[in-house]
C-alpha cells in the first residue's frame, strides 16, 4: 500500500463525492473524520495517509479582512456573491 503525508485534491474530492452518495459513510465522516478519512483511503484509494486531516498553510497575499469574509460566507474571494439555484 502507498503511503501519503495526506489526501491530494482529487481523492478529497472523492472522498466528498462518496460522502454525498453513501449516507452511511456521510455519518461516519461527521462522528469520525480522521477515522473515516483513513479507512476511505485504505479501501477506496489504496493509501495509507498519515495526516488525513491536512491544512494548507494561510496564503500570505490576504488580509485577516478578506479571510474573515471567506470564512464567514460573506463572498467568496475574486467571485460573485452566492445566489440559489432555486
Amino acid at each position: 500500500m502507498a503511503k501519503q503525508d495526506h489526501l491530494t485534491k482529487e481523492q478529497f474530492s472523492r472522498l466528498i463525492a462518496h460522502a454525498w452518495t453513501d449516507p452511511a459513510f456521510k455519518k461516519h465522516l461527521e462522528r469520525d473524520p480522521t477515522g473515516a478519512i483513513r479507512h476511505f483511503a485504505n479501501d477506496r484509494l489504496g493509501v495509507d495517509v498519515a495526516h488525513p486531516m491536512h491544512f494548507p498553510d494561510r496564503p500570505d497575499e490576504l488580509t485577516d479582512e478578506q479571510l474573515h469574509a471567506a470564512a464567514s460566507g460573506d463572498k467568496v474571494l475574486g467571485m460573485a456573491p452566492k445566489t440559489s439555484c432555486i
